[in-house]
């Protein structure tokens, strides 16, 4: 995968000490264990992949929500924007997601 050549190359052929947004889950996971080996943070990878999130690990510096935070969060705005508190995300909790993953 050229993002792999590409991230070994910055780092060490070029020496970065962080690196900043890359775009998309399959790219993080391609990258996340030579990040974590030559000890290099990523700031702000673009996913919401809970895969990514957990475990934690110091390299990966994530900012945006995991994608089911993201959908809970549409759920609730959807309710209180249309009146319906509750209708939604009691659905959501009576199929097994009360507490979901982040």
């Amino acid at each position: 995968m050229r993002t792999t050549e590409n991230v070994n190359q910055l780092i060490k052929q070029n020496k970065v000490f962080c690196l900043l947004g890359d775009v998309g889950t399959s790219t993080t996971v391609a990258i996340k264990q030579t990040l974590i080996d030559e000890k290099v943070p990523l700031f702000a990878p673009l996913t919401g992949a809970a895969s990514l999130k957990t475990p934690v690990t110091r390299y990966l510096l994530n900012c945006r929500a995991s994608y089911n935070q993201e959908v809970e969060s549409e759920i609730l705005g959807v309710e209180n924007e249309v009146n319906l508190t509750g209708q939604f995300s009691g659905m959501f909790k009576s199929a097994g997601r009360e507490n979901p993953k982040t």
